[in-house]
């Protein structure tokens, strides 16, 4: 009677504490975005381009209000969707699950370090510091994700672990160029007020 044999497949190894801790932490950046970005981070960005109606179509303001706080949410949901794609196929081990996570990481962080300084009023206008000081601290939660997930073992292809950080370092700029400015106004180092120019009433006739 000829022997069974039993094959074993060997274990794949167990995947690194650091990758299952970015992930865990990219997990609570999508929350982030909930609560408490209330789904309008990217307001950040969209906010300095919103026209401001004037005389006879002052009426439009709510509805470009609206429709950019729309959009606002709708960028939001895009980012909470490949956050998520972005988690599961790190959980799997798929490469460009990792890249994901850290460029969304890198999004929202620059989100949040932007969102007070150019919702609240920019420099000129001033920044509420409690505000600030709660949009950086939860931004530490995606720059701690991306020093996590950062491992340039867990990355197959050594051109692809250098594209993932040169796209994640040019995703923060924007945030630390923010926060940069609003850390010299709230040290009492910012430019001076646009000197008043006589202006005509902005209530023209229809």
């Amino acid at each position: 009677m000829a022997e069974a044999s039993i094959v074993i497949a060997p274990r794949s190894p167990r995947m690194p504490w650091r990758i299952r801790i970015g992930l865990g932490l990219t997990v609570l950046t999508l929350v982030i975005v909930v609560f408490p970005g209330t789904m309008i981070l990217p307001l950040a960005v969209l906010t300095p381009i919103l026209p401001t109606p004037h005389g006879c179509f002052n009426f439009l303001a709510p509805l470009l209000f609206l429709a950019f706080f729309a959009v606002g949410a709708l960028i939001s949901l895009f980012i909470l969707g490949l956050g998520t794609a972005g988690v599961i196929m790190g959980a799997v081990r798929n490469p460009a699950g990792l890249v994901i996570a850290v460029l969304v990481d890198a999004t929202v962080a620059s989100l949040l370090l932007l969102s007070p300084v150019t919702v609240t009023g920019s420099l000129s206008g001033g920044a509420d510091p409690g505000l600030f000081a709660v949009f950086a601290a939860c931004a530490v939660i995606p720059v701690g994700a991306i020093v996590l997930l950062l491992l340039p073992s867990a990355y197959p292809w050594r051109r692809l672990f250098v594209a993932t950080v040169a796209a994640a370092a040019l995703l923060l700029v924007p945030g630390a160029v923010g926060g940069a400015a609003f850390g010299l106004q709230a040290a009492g180092i910012s430019t001076p007020p646009p000197a008043t120019t006589p202006t005509t009433s902005t209530h023209a006739a229809c």
